[in-house]
């Protein structure tokens, strides 16, 4: 997670670019959400994490919510994460798939059947559907749809939930609050200036 934390000003120059240049929303890649209450404070366009976006959607369609992570280093962050967010209590299980890195399109088959094992026994652990972090494997190398048709199990689109989110927060004129985010006032050059 150091890394997050260490890229986080940067992706807070870029969000407040994005909002200076006529964006309408800001969808962040990462599935971890670095950045973006940081973002958030910045801006009054919506700022979409896909973590926290994706936890909710999955919420209101299950009661248990299993999780996978590319490493187990990334266990306690993320648990740290969702504690932050309130939402620790919902996860059933968290598990590494124990891949990352270089070269995953062409691990492509392996890291379908390990994290399909993953997937079943959080299932067996009382998962009742399947929030699959790092965006750089699912869904970029591996579907989500056929990790749930392989699993029985519904798996989310951490890039289509959020990018679905932001349009219909742009459509109906909605955005973070004003209340839990105070903005400040920023410009992108603000990141670069020297005192």
């Amino acid at each position: 997670g150091l890394h997050h934390l260490v890229e986080a000003p940067a992706i807070v120059r870029k969000i407040v670019w994005a909002e200076e240049n006529g964006y309408d929303a800001v969808v962040s890649s990462n599935t971890f959400d670095p950045g973006v209450d940081g973002g958030r404070l910045a801006v009054s366009i919506p700022v979409i994490g896909p973590l926290r976006t994706s936890m909710h959607t999955a919420l209101t369609l299950a009661d248990r919510v299993g999780i996978t992570v590319p490493l187990a280093s990334h266990v306690p962050y993320t648990k740290r994460i969702l504690r932050s967010y309130g939402l620790e209590g919902f996860v059933s299980g968290m598990k590494p798939i124990g891949i990352y890195g270089k070269n995953l399109k062409q691990r492509k088959d392996e890291i379908f059947d390990v994290t399909v094992k993953t997937i079943r026994s959080l299932i067996d652990e009382g998962a009742e559907i399947i929030l699959p972090l790092g965006g750089a494997i699912i869904p970029y190398v591996v579907d989500p749809a056929d990790l749930a048709r392989a699993t029985g199990a519904q798996v989310i689109n951490t890039k289509a939930v959020c990018v679905r989110f932001a349009e219909m927060c742009v459509a109906f004129k909605l955005s973070h609050s004003a209340i839990t985010y105070p903005r400040g006032t920023l410009t992108s050059q603000d990141f670069s200036k020297t005192s």
